[in-house]
Order: structure tokens, then C-alpha cells, then sequence
């Protein structure tokens, strides 16, 4: 999908990697990919590489201290104040279990302020956490956006009868978004 939108947006310079074989073959029909069994090993190796760097779905596949040297690596390969995108599932809603369940090889579920806490210690300290909407339209959308900002009402509820009112997710949509940049020296 990332790589579909920077072909469709005109870009040419961009590339992708991934770990898996059959997932490279099936994108390299379209787009320039290489395969790579590190992608920490593939980032320390291109330092000041890339204008961007976009993770999707892939923390959640890393333990904590992995995905912490990836995007420390990530953070070396960028040119300053480049940014590194990280897309992962929201960890806050009450489906978060099944959806870490559903996949064997998903080792980790971020929230917002996890999210932050990861990038924090892979060393950035401008990072900025967005969920990511879904775009809905007509009469349909509308009906779906009026029932799921009532169900997000008593979710914020719920968790603050619980929980308590502070420190709670500010961020109910299924996906974040993290944008984070390197320390401006």
C-alpha cells in the first residue's frame, strides 16, 4: 500500500525492503524491493541514506529491544530532520488481544504513549502519535461516524471508571501513526 501510493504520487526514488521472500517477489512485479534478513544491518549500512523511512506494520512483529536497535538504526539512516514513520495497530482499544493473538508472530502492542516511549529510547525526541482515521463518505459514513465517535465516548468512560481519569488513550482509532524526527543538535 506504501508503495503503491509513492508510484501513484509520481515518485521514482523510493524502495522497499522486507524479510520475506514471497513478499518481495510478490511487490518486486511493481516496485523496486530487495530482500533483506536485517533490516537493522540494512539501515547501519546506509547511514544518511534515505529522505524517509516508513515501518508499517512492523514493531509489532519485533520484541521491544529489537524494534528499540531498528529504529535507532532507522534514526542513523535518515538525513536530518528526515522522518521516520512507524504505522502499528492501536493497543489501547479492547480488541488489541485478539488482534495480537490472530498472528503468531506478533510479539509486542503499543499504545500511544508506549509508541513514544519506543522511540524515545531509539533516541528521537520529536515524535508526534496520530491515529489513523479511516475515510468514510456518504449517508453510510456518516452513520458510521456518528455511531463510532458515540462508541469511543463510552470507551473514554469505561476506562476512566476504571483506570481513573488521567493518563488515559487520547487515541481510539485501530491503527497509530508515529512521526518522529532526529534531535536537531
Amino acid at each position: 500500500a506504501v508503495l503503491d501510493y509513492l508510484k501513484d504520487q509520481g515518485y521514482t526514488a523510493y524502495r522497499g525492503i522486507d524479510v520475506d521472500e514471497e513478499c518481495v517477489q510478490l511487490c518486486a512485479r511493481e516496485h523496486p524491493v530487495e530482500l533483506a534478513s536485517d533490516a537493522r544491518a540494512f539501515l547501519a549500512a546506509r547511514v544518511g541514506a534515505f529522505d524517509a523511512i516508513v515501518l508499517r506494520h512492523v514493531v509489532a512483529h519485533l520484541e521491544a529491544e529489537d524494534a528499540v536497535l531498528l529504529l535507532s538504526g532507522a534514526l542513523h539512516a535518515v538525513t536530518p530532520t528526515s522522518p521516520v514513520i512507524v504505522q502499528t495497530f492501536n493497543g489501547a482499544l479492547p480488541s488489541a488481544s485478539y488482534t495480537l493473538a490472530n498472528d503468531l508472530t506478533h510479539r509486542v502492542v503499543y499504545t500511544e504513549y508506549s509508541l513514544r516511549q519506543l522511540f524515545l529510547l531509539a533516541g528521537f525526541d520529536d515524535i508526534q502519535v496520530h491515529g489513523a482515521a479511516r475515510v468514510t463518505r456518504g449517508l453510510r459514513g456518516m452513520a458510521y461516524g456518528a455511531i463510532r465517535r458515540a462508541y469511543c465516548h463510552a470507551l473514554r468512560l469505561k476506562i476512566g471508571l476504571e483506570r481513573g481519569f488521567g493518563g488515559n488513550p487520547t487515541i481510539y482509532e485501530r491503527e497509530l501513526i508515529a512521526v518522529a524526527r532526529a534531535p536537531q543538535e
